[in-house]
Formats: structure tokens, sequence, C-alpha cells
């Protein structure tokens, strides 16, 4: 077993994937993935991400975009994140983003992000306090903001991830 695999695994001994929260109805994925996120982030110590209608609508219309395509990518005819992002009206001072094709549920596609270094990070990142995100047929999008001016961020987009099969 190599030194990351070890601390991976003795990181996830100590913070399993949190159960779906039972407070929110079954068909509202969307509610369920932020929750999900925010579940998370807290048993790291980390505060709450904030749905910001620019944010959702911007990770919303890409997952659109990919599931009309069929191309899970964080650039297309929609522009790159950035610019997606501050065409829906959220002026970042950072931001990240998750993309991924052919999840199921929210458990199996946090499970795929949290296995990931680079989306793990963006979920993660104590400088984020905004999310938006997005699923349309399997394709999922999720994006990262904030807006404090002393974050020394710049901006985090990661490859996608595909579910097998």
């Amino acid at each position: 077993m190599g030194l990351f695999s070890g601390i991976w695994n003795l990181i996830r001994r100590q913070h399993p994937l949190p159960a779906p929260d039972p407070t929110i109805p079954p068909g509202d994925i969307l509610a369920s993935l932020i929750a999900m996120h925010n579940s998370i982030r807290k048993q790291y110590g980390l505060g709450p991400l904030r749905p910001i209608p620019a944010l959702m609508a911007a990770a919303a219309g890409h997952a659109q975009w990919m599931a009309t395509n069929n191309d899970m990518a964080h650039v297309g005819a929609d522009g790159d994140p950035g610019s997606r992002i501050k065409a829906a009206g959220y002026d970042y001072r950072a931001y990240g983003e998750n993309i991924a094709d052919g999840y199921q549920t929210v458990q199996a596609v946090m499970t795929g992000w949290m296995h990931s270094s680079g989306h793990r990070r963006n979920i993660l990142t104590p400088y984020f306090t905004d999310i938006g995100v997005g699923m349309v047929d399997n394709f999922w999008c999720v994006d990262f903001g904030t807006r404090d001016p002393a974050s020394p961020l710049a901006k985090f987009a990661f490859g996608g991830i595909k579910a097998n099969g």
C-alpha cells in the first residue's frame, strides 16, 4: 500500500461519507447534493456552502449543455467555468467546478468526487462559501465560489469523473 492510499484509508475511516439527509424529500436531488456537500464539510470543521441563485443557474446551464451535447467537459459552447459563472451574475474572487457523468445517485457521485484528490479539494476548500448545483440525465455540475477579496485562491476546475460502465 502506498503512502497516499494509506493516508486516504485513514482519513476515510475517520470521516466516512454521511448518509443522505432524511429531512430532504427523496426526489429533491439538488437539495440532497448541497446537503451532502455541507455534511462532509461539517465533518472537517468547515462552514456550510450557501446556494446562490447565480451559481445555481451557471451549474444547471452547464449540466444541460453537457447532457445535450453528450460531452462531459469544463469548457463548451457556453464558455469556461469562470466566464459561465460571471455571465450568470456571480462576481467571484475564486471559483471551482466539479463535473461528473453517469452516476445514478447523490451518494455515488459524492463518493466518486471524494475519491478524487482535485474534486475533494474543491469540496473541502475552506475559502469557498457559495455553491450552485445542476444535474441533467446523470451529467452533474457543481460550481463553488467566494466573493471574499481576502481569498488567496484564483480558480480551480478539475477534470470530470465518469461512472464505471
